[in-house]
């Protein structure tokens, strides 16, 4: 976006885990460019919840960790992909 302090937003890193401690993004998932909003977490264990955070980037480097929500995958089902969440940047 323009004008930011760091440049341009170039994407994001999705941060999630089990438990509420985000801050080393150990589990992430990188999305490239700064359109694109959202993004599949998958290979998720089922009937867990997960905390989930985004940084964004630029040529600078990723800024701090945004607010930090939480959301439970499904149980395993013939119908549903139980082991995946969709997010919204």
């Amino acid at each position: 976006m323009e004008g930011d302090t760091n440049g341009n937003i170039t994407g994001y890193m999705v941060c999630y885990n089990q438990s509420i401690s985000l801050e080393s993004c150990k589990n992430y998932k990188d999305v490239i460019g700064a359109e694109n909003t959202t993004s599949n977490l998958t290979g998720l264990n089922e009937a867990t919840l997960y905390y989930i955070a985004v940084k964004a980037g630029t040529q600078a480097g990723f800024g701090p960790i945004g607010n930090i929500v939480n959301n439970r995958t499904l149980e395993d089902s013939k119908y549903l992909k139980p082991k995946s969440l969709h997010y919204r940047v």
